[in-house]
């Protein structure tokens, strides 16, 4: 597990003084990127080799917002890879360690020269097994939804290519 100890910011509060959603999320994302960065196989590294994590979808589930100067840490961990996917948890906690928030994430490694999902490098995984721990136990949401109901066709819709 990897952690960071911060205090909230009066940026990163609302008009009641609770940390925003938006920076919040930037907590989890700092954190996970200060794990890979300390490791050695951060953005830079990740730039040599063509590479980039791409998140597909977070689930963050909120005790509470944390409130303005109020110290907590985030922590975070990676607990499995499947292919080209690595599956990450983080949980964002008070001075006494109560939970106030905790994520699900699920990521997308890339080649950025061909902009394809590639599998996880085996030097990405050897560095990350080591600090891998278990997943949180929790009834995450299905990540597909479901369609109720008959569906009805509409026009087609033109895709072009991404340049």
């Amino acid at each position: 597990m990897y952690d960071f100890k911060s205090r909230v910011r009066y940026s990163e509060v609302n008009s009641e003084r609770q940390l925003t959603l938006p920076a919040l999320i930037d907590y989890l994302q700092n954190c996970c990127t200060f794990q890979s960065e300390d490791m050695n196989i951060g953005v830079e590294y990740l730039e040599q080799h063509h590479a980039a994590w791409v998140l597909s979808s977070w689930e963050i589930v909120m005790n509470r917002y944390p409130k303005l100067a109020e110290h907590i840490t985030v922590s975070t961990w990676p607990y499995s890879f499947k292919g080209f996917y690595g599956y990450r948890n983080f949980t964002i906690k008070d001075e006494a360690g109560e939970i106030c928030a905790f994520a699900n994430s699920v990521w997308v490694y890339m080649d950025t020269a061909t902009m394809r999902p590639v599998r996880i490098a085996k030097e990405v995984q050897d560095a990350y097994i080591p600090v891998m721990d278990e997943a949180i136990q929790y009834e995450w949401a299905d990540r597909k939804i479901r369609i109720e109901g008959t569906p009805v066709e509409k026009e087609p819709v033109l895709v072009q290519r991404f340049h």
